[in-house]
Protein backbone atom coordinates (compact mmCIF):
# COMPACT_ATOMS: atom_id res chain seq x y z
CA UNK A 1 0.00 0.00 0.00
CA UNK A 2 1.10 3.24 -0.06
CA UNK A 3 1.14 6.09 2.56
CA UNK A 4 1.08 10.36 1.92
CA UNK A 5 3.96 12.25 3.93
CA UNK A 6 5.01 15.73 3.75
CA UNK A 7 8.45 15.83 2.77
CA UNK A 8 11.16 17.43 0.79
CA UNK A 9 9.22 19.15 -2.37
CA UNK A 10 5.45 18.45 -0.99
CA UNK A 11 3.44 15.37 -0.72
CA UNK A 12 5.60 12.29 -1.29
CA UNK A 13 5.17 8.53 -1.37
CA UNK A 14 6.08 5.42 1.05
CA UNK A 15 5.58 1.98 -0.14
CA UNK A 16 4.56 -0.04 2.03
CA UNK A 17 4.39 -3.68 2.55
CA UNK A 18 2.76 -5.38 5.61
CA UNK A 19 3.65 -8.53 7.75
CA UNK A 20 0.60 -10.87 8.55
CA UNK A 21 1.58 -10.00 12.27
CA UNK A 22 0.67 -6.03 13.04
CA UNK A 23 3.34 -6.35 16.10
CA UNK A 24 6.05 -7.32 13.56
CA UNK A 25 9.19 -4.89 13.48
CA UNK A 26 9.48 -2.29 10.84
CA UNK A 27 12.30 -2.22 7.89
CA UNK A 28 12.30 0.92 6.34
CA UNK A 29 14.69 0.82 3.08
CA UNK A 30 16.69 4.08 2.43
CA UNK A 31 18.13 3.88 -0.61
CA UNK A 32 22.07 5.12 -2.42
CA UNK A 33 22.39 8.10 -4.17
CA UNK A 34 20.45 8.20 -7.42
CA UNK A 35 18.56 4.99 -6.85
CA UNK A 36 14.50 5.19 -7.01
CA UNK A 37 12.74 3.39 -4.63
CA UNK A 38 11.43 0.65 -7.04
CA UNK A 39 14.54 -0.41 -7.42
CA UNK A 40 14.50 -1.79 -3.95
CA UNK A 41 10.97 -3.62 -4.01
CA UNK A 42 12.42 -7.09 -4.57
CA UNK A 43 14.14 -6.85 -1.67
CA UNK A 44 10.93 -5.15 0.59
CA UNK A 45 9.25 -8.34 -0.49
CA UNK A 46 11.91 -10.49 0.79
CA UNK A 47 11.69 -8.77 4.26
CA UNK A 48 8.32 -9.15 4.29
CA UNK A 49 8.29 -12.92 3.28
CA UNK A 50 10.58 -13.23 6.38
CA UNK A 51 7.78 -11.92 8.56
CA UNK A 52 8.90 -7.99 9.21
CA UNK A 53 6.71 -5.13 7.62
CA UNK A 54 8.98 -3.16 4.63
CA UNK A 55 8.92 0.06 3.38
CA UNK A 56 10.79 2.38 0.90
CA UNK A 57 11.23 6.02 1.30
CA UNK A 58 11.77 8.17 -2.15
CA UNK A 59 14.54 10.27 -2.45
CA UNK A 60 13.47 13.77 -3.35
CA UNK A 61 14.40 14.10 -7.02
CA UNK A 62 14.03 10.58 -7.84
CA UNK A 63 11.25 8.21 -8.81
CA UNK A 64 7.54 9.22 -7.92
CA UNK A 65 9.27 12.36 -6.01
CA UNK A 66 7.16 15.84 -7.25
CA UNK A 67 10.37 18.26 -7.02
CA UNK A 68 13.46 18.22 -9.06
CA UNK A 69 17.13 19.96 -8.26
CA UNK A 70 17.72 22.60 -10.69
CA UNK A 71 18.35 26.73 -10.16
CA UNK A 72 15.14 27.12 -8.46
CA UNK A 73 15.23 23.99 -5.84
CA UNK A 74 18.14 23.01 -3.92
CA UNK A 75 18.55 21.02 -0.94
CA UNK A 76 21.56 19.14 0.89
CA UNK A 77 22.15 17.01 4.22
CA UNK A 78 20.02 19.20 6.06
CA UNK A 79 16.93 18.31 4.51
CA UNK A 80 17.05 15.01 3.01
CA UNK A 81 17.63 14.18 6.86
CA UNK A 82 14.41 16.27 7.75
CA UNK A 83 12.86 13.79 4.96
CA UNK A 84 14.03 10.83 6.16
CA UNK A 85 12.86 11.57 9.67
CA UNK A 86 9.38 12.51 7.98
CA UNK A 87 9.55 9.13 5.96
CA UNK A 88 10.01 7.58 9.49
CA UNK A 89 7.17 9.10 11.74
CA UNK A 90 5.02 7.78 8.82
CA UNK A 91 5.69 4.46 8.12
CA UNK A 92 5.11 4.37 12.13
CA UNK A 93 1.87 6.14 11.93
CA UNK A 94 0.68 3.41 9.61
CA UNK A 95 1.82 0.64 11.44
CA UNK A 96 1.50 1.63 14.89
CA UNK A 97 1.69 -1.76 16.37
CA UNK A 98 4.91 -2.51 15.77
CA UNK A 99 7.43 -3.43 18.28
CA UNK A 100 10.33 -1.69 16.90
CA UNK A 101 11.79 0.36 14.02
CA UNK A 102 15.05 -0.65 12.05
CA UNK A 103 16.25 1.39 9.13
CA UNK A 104 18.03 -0.33 5.93
CA UNK A 105 20.42 1.91 4.65
CA UNK A 106 22.00 1.68 1.01
CA UNK A 107 25.23 3.42 0.63
CA UNK A 108 24.12 7.32 1.14
CA UNK A 109 20.76 6.19 2.31
CA UNK A 110 22.69 4.21 5.29
CA UNK A 111 24.50 7.23 6.48
CA UNK A 112 21.34 9.20 6.75
CA UNK A 113 20.13 5.90 8.61
CA UNK A 114 22.55 6.46 11.32
CA UNK A 115 22.33 10.24 11.29
CA UNK A 116 18.37 9.76 12.18
CA UNK A 117 19.02 7.48 14.54
CA UNK A 118 21.12 9.48 16.53
CA UNK A 119 18.54 12.38 16.18
CA UNK A 120 15.85 10.16 17.23
CA UNK A 121 15.30 7.64 20.05
CA UNK A 122 12.79 6.22 17.96
CA UNK A 123 15.23 4.44 15.95
CA UNK A 124 16.48 0.53 17.36
CA UNK A 125 18.45 -1.38 14.75
CA UNK A 126 20.42 0.42 11.97
CA UNK A 127 21.66 -1.97 8.98
CA UNK A 128 24.08 -0.51 6.27
CA UNK A 129 24.66 -2.10 3.08
CA UNK A 130 27.70 -0.88 1.04
CA UNK A 131 27.83 2.15 2.73
CA UNK A 132 30.80 3.95 3.83
CA UNK A 133 31.94 7.62 3.44
CA UNK A 134 34.04 9.28 0.53
CA UNK A 135 36.75 11.07 2.41
CA UNK A 136 39.58 10.62 -0.08
CA UNK A 137 42.03 9.86 2.46
CA UNK A 138 40.23 6.49 3.23
CA UNK A 139 40.26 5.25 -0.10
CA UNK A 140 43.47 3.89 -2.16
CA UNK A 141 44.89 4.18 -5.69
CA UNK A 142 42.96 5.74 -8.45
CA UNK A 143 39.91 5.71 -6.26
CA UNK A 144 41.46 8.00 -3.52
CA UNK A 145 42.45 10.15 -7.22
CA UNK A 146 39.38 10.59 -8.33
CA UNK A 147 37.98 11.45 -5.24
CA UNK A 148 39.99 14.60 -5.15
CA UNK A 149 39.07 15.23 -8.49
CA UNK A 150 35.40 15.08 -7.92
CA UNK A 151 35.38 17.09 -4.78
CA UNK A 152 36.86 19.84 -6.89
CA UNK A 153 34.90 19.71 -9.68
CA UNK A 154 31.87 19.05 -8.59
CA UNK A 155 30.96 22.07 -6.79
CA UNK A 156 32.12 24.33 -9.50
CA UNK A 157 29.79 22.35 -12.08
CA UNK A 158 26.86 22.45 -9.59
CA UNK A 159 26.79 26.63 -9.92
CA UNK A 160 27.99 26.36 -13.05
CA UNK A 161 24.52 24.06 -13.95
CA UNK A 162 22.51 25.02 -11.16
CA UNK A 163 22.27 20.86 -10.27
CA UNK A 164 24.80 18.56 -10.47
CA UNK A 165 24.72 16.32 -13.69
CA UNK A 166 25.01 12.51 -13.45
CA UNK A 167 27.11 12.61 -16.63
CA UNK A 168 29.62 13.47 -14.36
CA UNK A 169 30.44 10.02 -13.18
CA UNK A 170 28.51 9.90 -10.30
CA UNK A 171 24.79 9.94 -9.18
CA UNK A 172 21.47 11.24 -11.13
CA UNK A 173 20.42 14.80 -11.34
CA UNK A 174 21.08 15.78 -8.10
CA UNK A 175 21.03 19.02 -5.80
CA UNK A 176 23.73 21.23 -6.18
CA UNK A 177 23.99 21.91 -2.00
CA UNK A 178 24.56 18.40 -1.48
CA UNK A 179 26.84 17.61 -3.76
CA UNK A 180 29.30 20.19 -2.20
CA UNK A 181 28.56 19.24 1.24
CA UNK A 182 29.57 15.59 -0.40
CA UNK A 183 33.10 17.26 -1.69
CA UNK A 184 33.62 18.93 1.14
CA UNK A 185 33.61 15.62 3.47
CA UNK A 186 35.73 13.74 0.77
CA UNK A 187 38.12 16.69 1.07
CA UNK A 188 38.16 16.96 4.89
CA UNK A 189 36.13 13.94 5.97
CA UNK A 190 33.44 15.83 8.52
CA UNK A 191 30.52 17.13 7.18
CA UNK A 192 30.00 21.21 6.70
CA UNK A 193 26.41 21.72 6.96
CA UNK A 194 25.10 25.04 7.83
CA UNK A 195 21.86 24.55 11.10
CA UNK A 196 22.86 21.25 12.00
CA UNK A 197 25.63 19.48 13.76
CA UNK A 198 25.51 15.92 11.51
CA UNK A 199 28.84 14.82 13.49
CA UNK A 200 26.86 15.57 17.00
CA UNK A 201 23.99 13.75 15.75
CA UNK A 202 26.45 11.00 14.29
CA UNK A 203 28.04 10.56 17.74
CA UNK A 204 25.10 10.36 19.30
CA UNK A 205 23.64 7.39 18.01
CA UNK A 206 23.60 4.59 20.07
CA UNK A 207 21.64 1.98 18.27
CA UNK A 208 22.69 -1.77 17.49
CA UNK A 209 24.37 -1.44 13.58
CA UNK A 210 24.83 -3.85 11.73
CA UNK A 211 27.44 -2.97 8.97
CA UNK A 212 27.48 -5.36 5.71
CA UNK A 213 29.59 -5.07 2.91
CA UNK A 214 30.13 -6.81 -0.50
CA UNK A 215 32.78 -8.41 -1.69
CA UNK A 216 34.04 -6.37 -4.87
CA UNK A 217 32.34 -3.29 -3.96
CA UNK A 218 35.01 -0.93 -4.97
CA UNK A 219 32.27 1.85 -4.16
CA UNK A 220 32.57 1.27 -0.26
CA UNK A 221 35.87 -0.51 0.74
CA UNK A 222 36.26 -1.93 4.27
CA UNK A 223 38.25 1.92 4.88
CA UNK A 224 35.56 3.83 3.89
CA UNK A 225 32.84 2.31 5.86
CA UNK A 226 35.54 2.02 8.87
CA UNK A 227 35.60 5.53 8.62
CA UNK A 228 31.70 6.05 8.53
CA UNK A 229 31.55 3.71 11.54
CA UNK A 230 34.37 5.91 13.44
CA UNK A 231 31.64 8.82 13.92
CA UNK A 232 29.30 7.08 15.58
CA UNK A 233 28.79 6.61 19.49
CA UNK A 234 27.46 3.24 19.53
CA UNK A 235 29.24 0.50 20.81
CA UNK A 236 27.43 -2.72 19.30
CA UNK A 237 28.47 -2.47 15.82
CA UNK A 238 28.69 -6.29 13.94
CA UNK A 239 30.74 -6.34 10.63
CA UNK A 240 29.68 -8.64 7.79
CA UNK A 241 31.15 -9.36 4.48
CA UNK A 242 28.83 -10.63 1.61
CA UNK A 243 30.00 -12.77 -1.62
CA UNK A 244 27.34 -10.28 -3.53
CA UNK A 245 26.96 -10.16 -6.91
CA UNK A 246 29.95 -10.33 -9.15
CA UNK A 247 29.20 -7.29 -12.06
CA UNK A 248 28.02 -4.27 -9.97
CA UNK A 249 27.57 -5.46 -6.78
CA UNK A 250 27.69 -1.89 -4.90
CA UNK A 251 24.28 -1.18 -7.64
CA UNK A 252 23.06 -4.90 -7.83
CA UNK A 253 22.70 -6.45 -4.72
CA UNK A 254 19.02 -5.38 -3.95
CA UNK A 255 18.47 -7.19 -7.25
CA UNK A 256 19.00 -10.54 -5.54
CA UNK A 257 18.48 -9.37 -1.75
CA UNK A 258 17.55 -13.08 -0.24
CA UNK A 259 21.12 -12.89 1.70
CA UNK A 260 20.56 -8.84 2.86
CA UNK A 261 16.73 -9.73 4.33
CA UNK A 262 18.18 -12.80 5.99
CA UNK A 263 20.53 -11.01 7.72
CA UNK A 264 18.46 -8.25 8.27
CA UNK A 265 15.65 -9.68 9.67
CA UNK A 266 18.36 -12.07 11.76
CA UNK A 267 19.88 -8.46 13.07
CA UNK A 268 16.40 -6.88 14.03
CA UNK A 269 14.80 -9.83 15.95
Amino acid sequence: SDVRFAGLGGDQTLRVWRAPDAAAPIVVIAPALGLRASWYEELARALTRRGVHAAITEWPGQGTSPVRPSRERDWGYAELLDHVSASRVAARAALPNATRFAWLGHSLGGTLALMDAGRSKAVDHVVLVASGTPYAEAWTGRMRLQLRIASRLFPLAGRLLGHHDGRLGFGGREARTLMAQWSHLARHGTWKVDGIDIEGCLRACQCPVLAVRLEGDDCAPAAATDHLLSKIGSQAIERVTWDGPRESPHVRWPRTPDHAAELTVRFVR
